[in-house]
This record gives C-alpha cells, sequence and structure tokens, in this order.
C-alpha cells in the first residue's frame, strides 16, 4: 500500500507529526510519498498553492496534515483520480480532519487494516468559458465557487440562471455556489443554511446583497448553475474552495454542475455532524451530554 502525505509546513514547521507519521506507516509495511504543502506560485497575477493534479496519483490514500485548507489542498490534488483522502487535524475546526495527533497510531493501524467506511461527498464543477463558449478554466470544488468584485469598489451585477432559465438579477459584493460539504463555511458566514454534507444538493448564495431581502437557493444537485455578469469595468475574481483564485471579466460566463467525481473520506468512527456542530463552531452552543451519558 502506498499512501501520501501532504503536509502544512506553517501548522507542522519543525516536522516532528509528518516524521511520526511517516515512520508509522512503514511500520506497518507502507510506502510513504511526502509533499510539504506552502510554497506558492503565481497564476494570472495572483498567488495559488503550487500542488497540481499530478501529485498523489498512484497512491492508495492521502492523509493531510493540516487543517481544513490542507486537506481541501489535498482533493484538489486527487481529484482527477478520486484517491481517498483522510486529514489529520493540526488546524482549529478540523469539520474534514478527523483524525487528532494522539489517535495517531491507533488510527493510521485501522486504515492500513481496512478498519473504515467509505463517506462520499458531492463534489461541483465549475467552467468559466468566454463569449464564444471556449472553455477558459476547468475546476473541481468540494466547498464553494465564489464569484466577487475582488478589490473593485463596485457591486456586482450577475444574472443568475438555473437550468438555462433567468431567475435573478443580484447586485451585490458576490454570488456563491456552495455544496454541501461548503454549507459551514462561506456559504454559513454570508447567511447561508447548514446542511447535512452527505447530502445531495447545491445552495447558491449572494454575498452582501443591495436589497431588502437576501435569500439562499436550495437546489437540485442536477440543475445547471449559470452566472452572467452585465457590463463591469474591473476585474471580478472566481475563488475555487479559497485554494484557486481567476481574474475574469464581465464578457465570461461561469457555469457550475454537479462533478462526476466525489471525495471519499474513510471514516474511522461514526461521525454525527449536527452533534459535533457545535463543538467545531466553538461559541455557538455546546454539546449537552444525554441522561445516558451523564451517568
Amino acid at each position: 500500500m502506498k499512501i501520501g502525505l501532504l503536509s502544512n509546513r506553517y501548522k507542522d514547521p519543525s516536522c516532528q507529526v509528518v516524521q511520526k507519521v511517516e515512520t508509522i506507516l512503514k511500520g506497518l509495511g507502507c510506502q510513504v510519498e511526502v509533499v510539504r504543502q506552502g510554497s506558492t506560485v503565481e497564476k494570472n497575477g495572483l498567488t495559488m498553492f503550487s500542488e497540481s493534479r499530478e501529485t498523489f496519483q498512484d497512491c492508495d490514500f492521502v492523509l493531510s496534515l493540516g487543517g481544513d485548507g490542507t486537506f481541501l489542498n489535498a482533493v484538489h490534488a486527487t481529484a482527477m483520480n478520486n484517491t481517498p483522502v483522510a486529514g489529520i487535524n493540526l488546524g482549529s475546526l478540523g469539520f474534514l480532519a478527523e483524525i487528532m495527533p494522539d489517535q495517531l497510531e491507533d488510527s493510521l493501524g485501522r486504515l492500513v487494516a481496512g478498519e473504515y467506511k467509505i463517506e462520499e461527498r458531492l463534489m461541483l464543477d465549475a467552467k468559466v468559458k468566454d463569449s464564444e463558449g471556449k472553455i477558459l478554466h476547468h475546476y473541481f470544488a468540494l466547498n464553494d465557487v465564489v464569484l466577487s468584485r475582488g478589490n473593485a469598489p463596485r457591486i456586482l451585477p450577475v444574472e443568475l440562471w438555473l437550468d438555462n432559465q433567468f431567475t435573478e438579477m443580484i447586485l451585490a459584493d458576490g454570488l456563491m455556489i456552495s455544496a454541501p460539504t461548503g454549507s459551514t463555511g462561506y456559504s454559513m458566514a454570508a447567511g447561508g443554511p447548514i446542511v447535512d454534507p452527505t447530502l445531495e444538493l447545491m445552495i447558491v448564495t449572494p454575498i452582501c446583497p443591495h436589497s431588502l431581502h437576501s435569500r439562499s437557493y436550495i437546489i437540485s444537485p442536477d440543475c445547471d448553475v449559470t452566472l452572467k455578469m452585465r457590463y463591469y469595468p474591473f476585474e471580478p475574481v472566481i475563488t475555487i474552495d479559497g485554494q484557486h483564485d481567476i481574474l475574469t471579466s464581465y464578457t465570461q460566463t461561469i457555469t457550475v454542475e454537479r462533478s462526476d467525481r466525489k471525495l471519499r473520506i474513510p471514516r474511522l468512527r461514526e461521525f454525527d455532524f449536527f452533534r459535533e456542530l457545535p463543538e467545531k463552531l466553538r461559541g455557538r452552543g455546546y454539546i449537552e451530554k444525554s441522561a445516558s451519558e451523564r451517568r
């Protein structure tokens, strides 16, 4: 078995955790490929992570060592071949990274032994097209696809089309399309609903709309979402999962649909999303023990 490790150099600066994980896995008879996250490259004038889709191509699993951002980077690096991704949580929230540093030996042993269940998550397929319909950019997203005004000082005029039907003209700082996994991220901060991450649906949420009402759309995963912009003299920005930024123009169109790929997470324990949610979002509530647990 070959396992890839994507380690966040800022969360594990001394490499103690990644070295411990590598030692444990090799002791279990695994081959290990280690990539250190943190280097960046310039693309379209914007900074993005340098890990590519060619990383970890022949791995059976990939482990991210960091927070949810590192986990998302691992998902993007493995999206083309549907490699299962698990996370070792060195961050704060850890919605996606399940394994804690004090559980390494037990968790990695169970992972190698196949003592897990695969949980699948819906992903999004995003394309940016020019005025003639030519695809300029193509990305996969687990959390969200965001169209925003970027650094421009003016409000962005966006037409929302669902299944080729004009739905609404939205004047806002931007608009995002979220997968269920992303409902606790930027979408929630913008007033979107929290949904079970294993559901299959999409959420469309305006960002600071100039309107007397602000409502999200919860739509079928089979719906084709199209964003068209009215005249805009600046360069809006399309952001994929907070990982990749693309400068665009009002002449271009963004389409988002269900991806034919899914994130596959090897679950080592039962995951009760709504029970763990308050603890993950510290300050928004607490987990109250049941009567049987208090005995």
